[in-house]
């Protein structure tokens, strides 16, 4: 009479494998070792389906997605199962749908097996508009000094399948983190330093980014007052006076200044005319920017000096009053 023992083993990997069966209870036991047995790979191949691609992009389904196992082969591209239409470009597929995968093994024992795989359309990120807007030049009050002139600008990107949040880079102070869905300022920037190569990158996709170039608006530090004129009307005798008139007055956002002294000292009254020459000299001064001045405009006095002739030109006229005599006592004394 015999036992029948039965048991199945999966070695690990393929190979040649001998199995020792060992019976009984120590110290009364048997034991038989088995005939050879060769272990081969079945060739396999696997597929990651689906496949996601770009609405507008194109899908590789010769990427590592597939794999053969442990067995090589040749792998053909199809349309169709029956295996009638090849693909051209398996690496460029741009229609979404359900492709197949024929493999042929060159070694033995020879498969041949067909897989599907299927391709699908999805939203992926792109930013389509970043919604540039650069906004006006600021002096900063200091029209003669276009070297601290500064300006902003703001971003409003849009696009398809982006996150709630952008990053901006290729600033002075990058990156900077912003919001999508509204306007956000970026700055002050100094207009002096150019151009600003920027790229916008979703927050949630480093792939997804776009690249755009800032140009900064033109200085505005421009010193631009006009000077004032003046006139003078000289004196005409007999009168000793004349006028000085301020014919183009400063414009808006400026002010008078006089010197009489040829530009060491500055007034805003305006002199008086004099009965010695004066050399007048008038300008504009920027009311915010001080060093923002016009150039000077100059007039000279010429007065006329008037001494009497033949009472035309000049006269006196004196009233007298005469008082009542008085004797100073002495009535019986006249005079002789």
């Amino acid at each position: 009479m015999s036992n029948k023992l039965f048991t199945t083993i999966s070695p690990a990997l393929p190979g040649v494998y001998k199995a020792r069966i060992i019976a009984g209870i120590a110290p009364n036991t048997c034991e038989k070792e088995t005939p050879e047995v060769i272990v081969s790979t079945i060739a396999e191949l696997k597929i990651n389906s689906p496949i996601n691609k770009c609405s507008d992009g194109t899908a590789d389904i010769t990427l590592p997605e597939i794999t053969l196992g442990s067995t090589s082969g040749m792998l053909s591209y199809y349309k169709d199962s029956a295996l009638t239409m090849a693909i051209p470009d398996p690496t460029m597929i741009s229609t979404a749908g359900k492709y197949f995968i024929h493999l042929v093994t060159n070694t033995s024992p020879i498969c041949d097996i067909i897989g599907a795989i299927q391709i699908k359309d999805s939203v992926c990120c792109a930013i389509n508009n970043a919604n540039l807007v650069v906004g006006n030049c600021n002096s900063n009050n200091t029209l003669t000094n276009a070297d601290d002139d500064t300006y902003t600008f703001t971003l409003d990107p849009t696009g398809d399948g982006i996150a709630t949040t952008y990053l901006v880079t290729g600033l002075t102070n990058s990156p900077v983190t912003a919001n999508y869905g509204a306007p956000t300022t970026f700055g002050p920037y100094l207009i002096k330093d150019g151009i600003l190569n920027i790229t916008i990158t979703d927050a949630n996709n480093s792939t997804c980014k776009t690249i755009l170039s800032v140009t900064p608006p033109n200085s505005c530090s421009v010193c631009n007052v006009t000077e004032p004129l003046l006139s003078v009307n000289d004196n005409i005798c007999p009168n000793r006076t004349g006028t000085i008139n301020l014919v183009q007055v400063c414009g808006a956002g400026t002010f008078n200044q006089y010197s009489i002294n040829n530009g060491i000292t500055w007034s805003t009254v305006k002199p008086m005319y004099s009965t010695i020459p004066l050399t007048i000299l008038a300008r504009c001064v920027h009311s915010i920017d001080t060093t923002c001045k016009s150039l000077n405009s100059t007039v000279t006095t010429n007065p006329k000096k008037c001494s009497p002739k033949d009472g035309e030109s000049c006269s006196i006229t004196s009233n007298a009053t005469i008082d009542p005599c008085n004797n100073n006592g002495t009535d019986d004394i006249l005079s002789r």
